[in-house]
């Protein structure tokens, strides 16, 4: 185990989440980098030293208020948002999770509000609202309110479902899904007359089952809530984390714009391809081997071991979030539209560097993030000294190409 490989796990350290590999918790344990830059990131994130988090058993408590009793998409819906939420590791099966399982409606709601790819902290403003009755502001884009408004006051399925405990559970409140049995029907006049499901949308329906919204999200609201702007650059890094493909074209700050390099990275395809000028070179990430290409001829220049490019791949000024300045800023600046129509907001991220010199210089990285994927497809690098006006750098075209589309550029390179 090395630190690169350990850095993976930082944020689930910090979360004191036990489903780390034991190797890689030595590790972060003993490695005194590794704590020094553990240290650094709590406090970037305004997080507190380690502390006892009794919220998962309690979490789970509140699914399994549930058991033996007939449910429907309204006592289901407030819990979708939550099941998004890494922290809170839902592997076992609940009568919550059962009845996603089972029912397309919640099965469809719940995909709408993961494409949304909000944080931890956004997951849980969105279950309070979808667990209040009442219309009431919301701090989310316009397309974050639609999806959750499409998700509150769309009808709901005629699919009914009930589970059942066969065991009984350990003293940890840790359920275990072969103790469980899980019913489902079909809502029908029948049903109705016959089941005593859990009515729709009265607040007394939470009260009298013991899950009320206010309890529920006492419980969520002890994961850490990290300031907005960390939030932000943290949902950053994870959305390009979810990444396969990538296309980077970067130009210099001139009003020529030259192009410096064109890079083709596919990781679905394990191949890397950089162009600069008339050079071309290309890496086969299996097995190692890198070619070049220059006037037309292609050679084998190197062969090695498996090789991977680390994210983010020079999108972001700094490889991982630990690495961050603890004063640094991050700022909505404005709605735009691109080039082809598409809908970006635009986000500045300013920090200060001291030069060789002592010069102090202020960075800044410009992102022009799609409203729906927060995907940056724009970047620009600006340096700002004293009260000069800000300096364009370098610029970033970036798309996010199928394995289809990258094969095509492998292949006419006659790689």
């Amino acid at each position: 185990m090395n630190c690169e490989n350990a850095r993976l796990y930082y944020y689930e350290y910090l979360e004191q989440n036990d489903t780390i590999p034991s190797d890689v918790r030595s590790h972060l344990e003993q490695c005194l980098v590794c704590q020094e830059q553990l240290e650094h990131l709590r406090k970037v994130l305004g997080q507190p030293g380690p502390v006892e988090k009794p919220w998962r058993p309690k979490y789970l408590q509140l699914h399994y208020r549930l058991l033996d009793q007939w449910i429907s998409c309204d006592i289901v819906r407030p819990f979708l948002p939550s099941l998004l939420v890494p922290q809170l590791g839902m592997k076992q099966q609940t009568p919550v999770t059962a009845h996603v399982e089972n029912c397309p409606e919640c099965q469809k709601a719940l995909k709408e509000i993961a494409s949304l790819r909000l944080s931890p902290s956004s997951l849980i403003k969105a279950a309070r609202y979808l667990a209040d009755e009442k219309e009431q502001e919301v701090e989310f884009d316009k397309t974050t309110c639609a999806v959750l408004n499409k998700v509150k006051y769309r009808n709901i399925s005629d699919v009914l479902t009930r589970m059942r405990l066969e065991q009984t559970v350990d003293a940890e409140c840790q359920w275990l899904s072969d103790s469980t049995i899980v019913d489902v029907e079909r809502r029908d006049a029948k049903t109705v007359s016959q089941r005593q499901v859990l009515p729709i949308r009265t607040a007394s329906v939470w009260v009298a089952g013991g899950i009320a919204a206010a309890i529920l999200f006492a419980v969520l609201l002890v994961l850490p809530m990290r300031d907005v702007k960390a939030l932000d650059v943290e949902q950053l890094y994870m959305t390009l984390a979810t990444v396969r493909n990538v296309h980077i074209q970067k130009f210099d700050g001139s009003q020529e714009q030259k192009e410096l390099e064109n890079i083709w990275i596919s990781e679905g395809l394990g191949a890397y391809l950089f162009q600069r000028g008339e050079n071309t070179v290309f890496v086969n990430s299996e097995s190692g081997k890198v070619y070049q290409q220059h006037q037309g001829t292609v050679q084998l220049v190197s062969q090695g071991g498996k090789m991977e490019l680390e994210r983010p791949w020079g999108l972001l000024p700094f490889k991982h979030i630990s690495e961050l300045p603890a004063d640094y800023d991050w700022d909505y600046i404005s709605d735009t539209v691109l080039e082809g129509g598409l809908n970006v907001q635009v986000y500045e991220w300013r920090w200060k560097e001291t030069l060789s010199n002592q010069a102090e210089i202020q960075r800044i990285w410009r992102g022009y993030l799609d409203i729906h994927s927060h995907l940056p497809y724009r970047i620009e690098s600006l340096d700002k000294i004293g009260d000069s006006p800000a300096q364009l750098i370098m610029e970033m075209k970036v798309t996010y190409p199928s394995d289809a589309e990258c094969r095509e550029v492998f292949e006419n390179y006659h790689f």
